[in-house]
């Protein structure tokens, strides 16, 4: 449809001022849309060609035409400094528009520096024991060390959830929280910070009662684990330490052998990081750090040679540390697990010299049940003794499908002994040997034997 006669169209409407401003901030507009697909140079250069847009609008003669026209009689200028017409001198006057390309230019000047000075200066960093309710929703800085267990509560109605902790500086708690759609990014790139590690993090803090404080953190460049060096200890040195020798979270890396496993439904796995001189101590990962770093490949892990790198905390109940990684790779096996040798005795040879075998391994044969009680645990001896020996059996390890007193037997396992009274004691104990899961151990009748 054609255009009504005398109207102007609204572009022509604009003088030179008016198209350069609108050019300059279209061209800026497209470019902001576009820098999340091309990156930031495209903000950048749509930046530039505005204030260059703008800087010639203020410049350029204001009249639709682009030719100069006479201030006081509106004839067309031949000569710039004087009308030829009316003999009246031009003064060069600032316009409204140009006004505003002016401010509109300064304007954008300073969103950008204050931009940078809010990307690039620092938060100065607080002192938990000195925050108060006077600084509630102020952006706060804090580094510390994470003295508890890591949490991670799920979203009801979405596929991510909230990772928290509690850090300390060495003055007080503060519990810090990390929204969803940072605790995702964190999940997918494997950045989780761990029982034990530093960390530098920024947000809005929250002053509740009693004392109570958060830190929300909302960006991912405000969240950092600070990368700290670690002790490397032998099994020994952990056992005969006290209380007091470490900090509580304390980085630790301890080379063993996976010996045992525990898994309590919905709370965690409990390992045994043992040498082949019966010490060990507790390896504890909690079912949030499997849901956060990837399930534990226990096939893989059992009796492997590994070195297991995390945080000390000490287990009251058994007055000794236990170590918790902060991820599931932080066990790292360095010699897969493949068999062991074993010594072929009689339980008469066995009991006669029973601490020179301790945690060593053994095999007996034709032996007979003598007292059973679950196929989980049962005495056996043979004809050169009347002495027994006790037999405990991992839950899944390789045993015969089903048997009873007075049958025949052959067993293979780890020379151990039951410490009632937790002493590290053998002569306090009955000796016993445990059939392993996993392992090439075994307890089989002679039946099961000659059928395989």
């Amino acid at each position: 449809m054609a255009p009504a006669v005398g109207r102007k169209q609204p572009w022509n409407v604009l003088d030179n001022t008016g198209k350069l401003m609108l050019s300059g901030l279209t061209i800026l507009i497209i470019a902001m849309m576009s820098s999340t697909y091309l990156g930031p140079g495209a903000f950048v250069m749509g930046i530039v060609v505005f204030i260059t847009f703008g800087t010639a609008a203020v410049y350029l003669p204001e009249t639709p035409s682009g030719r100069p026209i006479c201030l006081s009689c509106g004839r067309i200028l031949k000569v710039k400094d004087k009308c030829g017409v009316c003999g009246a001198n031009q003064i060069v006057r600032i316009t409204e528009v140009q006004l505003i390309a002016v401010a509109s230019i300064l304007l954008l000047i300073g969103v950008i520096f204050l931009g940078a000075a809010g990307a690039y200066s620092e938060t100065r960093i607080a002192v938990i024991g000195d925050l108060r309710e006077s600084d509630n929703f102020r952006q706060t800085r804090i580094i510390g060390n994470i003295v508890d267990l890591i949490d991670y509560y799920p979203e009801k109605y979405d596929d991510t959830g909230t990772i928290r902790m509690v850090v300390n500086d060495g003055t007080g708690d503060i519990s810090v929280k990390i929204v969803p759609n940072i605790s995702k990014y964190f999940i997918e790139t494997g950045y989780i910070p761990g029982f034990g590690d530093t960390v530098d993090c920024e947000g809005a803090l929250f002053v509740g009662d009693e004392g109570y404080m958060q830190l929300k953190v909302r960006d991912k460049n405000l969240f950092k684990i600070v990368e700290t060096s670690g002790l490397n200890l032998t099994l020994e040195e952990l056992l005969q330490s006290e209380k007091t020798d470490y900090d509580l979270g304390a980085k630790v890396s301890v080379e063993g052998q996976i010996q045992g496993k525990f898994y309590i439904d919905g709370f965690a796995w409990i390992l045994d990081l043992g040498d082949q001189e019966g010490r060990s101590v507790s390896v504890f990962i909690p079912d949030t750090i499997t849901l956060l770093t990837g399930e534990l490949d226990m096939d893989a892990l059992y009796l492997s040679q590994v070195i297991v790198t995390g945080g000390l905390e000490w287990y009251e109940s058994g007055q000794s540390w236990e170590i918790i990684p902060g991820s599931v790779l932080d066990i790292e096996i360095i010699n897969p697990y493949t068999g062991d040798d074993y010594t072929i005795l009689t339980v008469k040879e066995l009991l006669a010299n029973a601490s020179a075998y301790q945690n060593k391994f053994v095999q007996l044969d034709d032996v007979t049940v003598e007292w059973y009680y679950a196929s989980y645990l049962y005495s056996v001896s043979d004809s050169t003794t009347y002495d027994e020996i006790a037999i405990f059996v991992d839950y899944d390890a390789n045993t015969s499908a089903s048997f009873g007193l007075d049958d025949k037997m052959s067993v293979r396992g780890w020379v151990t002994f039951y410490d009632e009274n937790n002493n590290n004691v053998p002569d306090e104990g009955e000796w016993e040997i445990k059939i392993r899961e996993l392992s090439s151990d075994y307890g089989l009748t002679i039946e099961d034997l000659g059928g395989a």
